[in-house]
């Protein structure tokens, strides 16, 4: 190309000229032939969800700063900034990052996104009087959030966490499709100062992607952590001295306290929020962000308080908390979740760990596959699963020693699974169950076994696969009230360490023939009578 001629691009010139002019025999071009080979293809994005942005590591999202600058926060002064991998989570933490835009400064980060979706979230924890614009070409702006600056008076940085009232009310949610910003294949962020003249730019901690705009958890954990796992920095609404311990919860004790602010997707109100949780807790589920501010504000009927006043500080307790009535009362879902100490004088105050919010499928047939958003409808329950990502991206959930987790079907009573599908590996038990209580093993294997599949028939009791259990019990759902099942996964060896890892589940339909629902409605009445019994 020869930029010496303007407006032209892609030019180039040949030039044939005689090698021996005194010869007679001059230069003959017959043909020119010109191969062009286009770049290949970009590959489609396959963006797995969640994706979660903390700022201190913001160059894996071509943040482009101009005039910003990283500012610590919490800790004291004199302390080096955190690892990426163990980035501190509150007071009395080593100070913790975040990037700072004031007066004319900018930042925009870019985000890949999958050009299939037609819905997603983008959850941003920012604090001071900040600016927030959205494109999804990276020209074209949204002006997503700028807060009423009469409303802005920032109080002490130190307290940013629990100056929630009216001057501060983060995180803040974006609804992607809404704003006309999907499909995309990128989308931007373009963080600014609303009131250039004051010193109190955007502050900006952590943001997060969702597809499905359903939050889930480790509280307290690692931050961001490559295994898969995701912290709650994104969510959280206030909190005062509460301990961070990675990977074992978030605790807060005596007159300490933190709160969550969820802002569900709109008209499903039929949800059920799930928590793992010790200590002499108090758990206030509201649509009033003062129950946060103001421990005695008064609830409504509507509103759920949870406490354990049984003495038992030892004990994990698994919550699954329908939460219908709540969200009924908003138009918009947006809900708070507030932890307190139930006994302030006995030092064993709210330790929460693992935290969800969904949704879950009423069908017949699914596909799980672990890891992902997709599979949190048909997570009931964890006791501290972790998600592993394999260096080619495979996706797993696994479970060692004492830990297991529970996916739970809800099946319509004329459409029925003839079969439960799981690709599974190492060393794992798998149990089934109708209530949760009475559980009977489907398979076992005891060594370390490759990837592979095993299926179970609850209806006929078959089960095939590595591990397959010689009697297998038979459930019959069709008039069941609950019309749900339940599998109970975890490391069938404890003393060791390989882990129970599951990468995918999936069903297939049928209705069982006549003559078998009449044998199966014989062995379900007699197990029933044994029960009673």
């Amino acid at each position: 190309m020869n930029p010496s001629y303007e407006g032209w691009s892609n030019v180039f010139f040949l030039k044939i000229s005689d090698s021996k002019p005194d010869d007679g025999w001059g230069g003959q071009m017959k043909k020119i032939q010109i191969n062009i080979t286009p770049p290949p293809p970009e590959p489609p994005i396959n963006t797995i969800y969640p994706v979660w942005h903390y700022f201190d590591t913001t160059t894996e999202f071509n943040s482009d700063r101009i005039g910003g600058d990283f500012y610590k926060i919490a800790g004291g002064g004199g302390q080096a900034g955190p690892s990426p991998a163990h980035p501190s989570r509150g007071t009395g933490s080593p100070g913790r990052m975040a990037m700072f835009m004031d007066a004319t400064g900018t930042a925009v980060m870019k985000y890949p996104m999958d050009m299939t979706d037609t819905e997603a979230w983008y959850v941003l924890q920012v604090d001071n009087q900040f600016s927030v614009e959205l494109s999804n070409d990276g020209t074209t702006w949204t002006t997503a959030f700028t807060p009423d600056p009469s409303l802005l008076s920032p109080a002490t940085i130190d307290l940013r966490w629990f100056d929630k009232g009216i001057t501060n009310m983060s995180p803040y949610y974006f609804d992607l499709a809404a704003l006309g910003l999907l499909p995309a294949s990128n989308i931007y962020v373009r963080l600014g100062d609303a009131v250039t003249s004051t010193g109190w730019g955007s502050l900006a901690w952590n943001a997060l992607i969702t597809k499905l705009g359903y939050p889930s958890f480790l509280a307290g954990g690692n931050e961001p952590d490559t295994s898969g796992l995701i912290g709650d920095q994104q969510f959280l609404f206030t909190k005062t001295t509460s301990s961070d311990r990675e990977n074992d919860g978030r605790f807060a004790d005596a007159i300490n306290s933190f709160s969550y602010k969820f802002d569900l997707p709109d008209g499903e109100d039929d949800c059920t929020l799930h928590a793992r949780i010790a200590g002499n807790f108090s758990m206030r589920i509201s649509t009033n962000y003062l129950m946060c501010v103001f421990p005695d504000y008064p609830l409504s009927s509507d509103d759920i308080i949870v406490t354990n006043s049984t003495g038992d500080t030892g004990t994990n307790f698994y919550l699954a908390i329908p939460i219908t009535n709540v969200l009924a009362q908003t138009d918009n879902n947006e809900i708070f979740v507030y932890f307190a100490d139930l006994s302030t004088t006995n030092g064993f105050g709210p330790n929460l760990m693992d935290f969800w919010i969904t949704k879950h499928q009423t069908l017949t047939q699914a596909i799980v596959n672990a890891g992902t958003e997709e599979e949190l409808p048909f997570l009931w329950e964890s006791t501290r699963s972790q998600v592993n990502v394999a260096v080619n991206g495979t996706r797993s959930r696994q479970t060692l020693g004492g830990e297991s987790f529970v996916y739970m079907f809800d099946i319509k009573e004329i459409d029925v699974a003839e079969a439960y599908n799981f690709e599974v590996g190492n060393e794992y038990t798998i149990d089934a169950s109708t209530n949760t209580v009475d559980w009977f093993n489907v398979f076992n294997a005891v060594t370390n076994e490759a990837k592979g599949t095993v299926s179970y028939n609850p209806y006929t009791g078959d089960a095939a696969g590595v591990g397959a259990a010689s009697n297998a019990p038979i459930f019959y759902m069709i008039g069941d009230t609950q019309n749900k099942i339940y599998f109970r996964f975890n490391d069938s060896i404890a003393g060791n360490e390989t882990k129970c890892s599951v990468y995918k589940a999936w069903t297939e339909d049928a209705i069982p023939e006549p003559g078998l629902v009449f044998g199966l409605m014989l062995v379900l009445a007699v197990l029933i009578k044994r029960k009673v019994k």
